[in-house]
């Protein structure tokens, strides 16, 4: 589902015309039994009929119904396998059936193995809670709001949601799956983003509703998530997973994605001065026109990464993987290039002048084309013109 259909859906529940209202309120009455039946709930066909009429008549209890739709799944993938399994599990009928030694190494196990499981299901509760909570509490003021959430008389509510948006997100309880729900929710209400990465040149004096600014995203599943023109500035991202994210024009200065999996992610013109990108893995992406000044990226795999007139001005790139990058038109001035695999990387128009620790050995099978090389390096800048 795109997000111009998810957005159509969400007027459509809003605002429904009198042909939609009994779509909408047999619609909600069909999920009421679902959802009963899924997890195994008392109540009746007339029970639901009742509900979703009620449902149907508020407009904040429909678009409550609306976001809790996206939980249950959740909860039932999530949550109900392992409370079944804690409360289903014959495991006294398992220890009968061995030996005498594994009976007692068994028994022995069994309050470790049943406190262990009993902690997974109550995390796994809290979590759901947690993140229902946050949307019910977020639907409440996106109805209260009257016009935009930025406009200057809501400043008090897009606060207090920002506020609300980072506490939870620091929740030591809350894991990566369940932060990733949390902002591609945000990312499909274009709370987070802004515009496509298709509208080029940057937009000026564009800047999300909800800013992301410290955010601790550790671990976040946020794979094919919108987030073009976020500010993700000083943000925990380390080892999230970004596969096919677009960050086109966003704002990660400062951030921490050690370790994160940036494949086949779009940073074109993003700007990520000061980044931590240590042993990240950036292989395929786009950062073309991006900025990295003063990144430090040790050990980092950008091997087939797009690298067309990024800066990467006094960066930090030792031992890190640039093999087959396309760094024509580059700047590396200043940048620490000791034991970079440059192997088959485009070097055309790049500036390598006073970067540090490079050698020859390095720039062997490197493409060179009216390169502008360090003094120490003796080699032709227009080797393969």
């Amino acid at each position: 589902m795109n997000l111009r259909t998810i957005n159509s859906n969400v007027a459509r529940w809003l605002c429904p015309t009198e042909k939609d209202k009994a779509e909408i309120t047999h619609q909600i009455s069909e999920r009421l039994r679902y959802n009963r039946q899924l997890l195994k709930r008392s109540g009746t066909v007339w029970d639901d009929e009742a509900q979703a009429q009620k449902i149907a008549q508020s407009r904040r209890q429909r678009l409550k119904f609306w976001l809790n739709q996206r939980l249950i799944s959740a909860e039932k993938r999530r949550v109900e396998p392992t409370a079944k399994w804690v409360y289903g599990a014959d495991l006294f009928k398992i220890i009968e059936s061995l030996s005498p030694t594994l009976e007692a190494l068994g028994v022995i196990a069994i309050p470790l193995v049943l406190f262990l499981s009993t902690q997974s299901y109550q995390r796994r509760l809290l979590q759901h809670q947690a993140v229902t909570g946050y949307f019910d509490q977020l639907s409440t003021i996106l109805l209260d709001v009257e016009g935009d959430l930025d406009d200057l008389q809501n400043q008090k509510l897009q606060t207090l949601t920002i506020a609300t948006t980072l506490t939870l997100l620091r929740d030591p309880n809350l894991d990566g799956y369940h932060k990733g729900q949390v902002i591609q929710f945000l990312s499909q209400m274009n709370l987070v983003n802004r515009g496509d990465c298709s509208e080029l040149p940057k937009l000026d004096d564009v800047t999300p509703i909800l800013s992301l600014k410290h955010a601790n995203l550790s671990y976040a599943d946020l794979s094919l998530t919108n987030l073009n023109y976020a500010n993700l500035s000083y943000a925990d991202l380390s080892y999230a997973h970004f596969g096919g994210v677009r960050l086109c024009f966003a704002n990660l200065g400062g951030s921490n994605l050690r370790g994160a999996d940036l494949e086949f992610t779009n940073l074109n013109d993003a700007f990520l001065d000061h980044v931590d990108l240590r042993h990240a893995y950036v292989k395929y992406s786009n950062l073309r026109d991006a900025s990295l000044e003063v990144a430090d990226l040790r050990y980092a795999n950008l091997s087939d990464t797009d690298l067309r007139n990024a800066s990467f001005n006094s960066a930090d790139l030792r031992n890190t993987n640039l093999s087959y990058a396309d760094l024509s038109q580059a700047n590396l001035r200043h940048a620490n290039i000791a034991r970079a695999n440059l192997h088959r990387a485009n070097l055309s128009f790049a500036d390598l002048r006073n970067s540090q620790n490079l050698t020859q050995s390095q720039l062997e099978n490197a493409d060179l084309c009216e390169t502008q090389l360090p003094e120490t390096i003796n080699l032709n800048p227009d080797r393969d013109c």
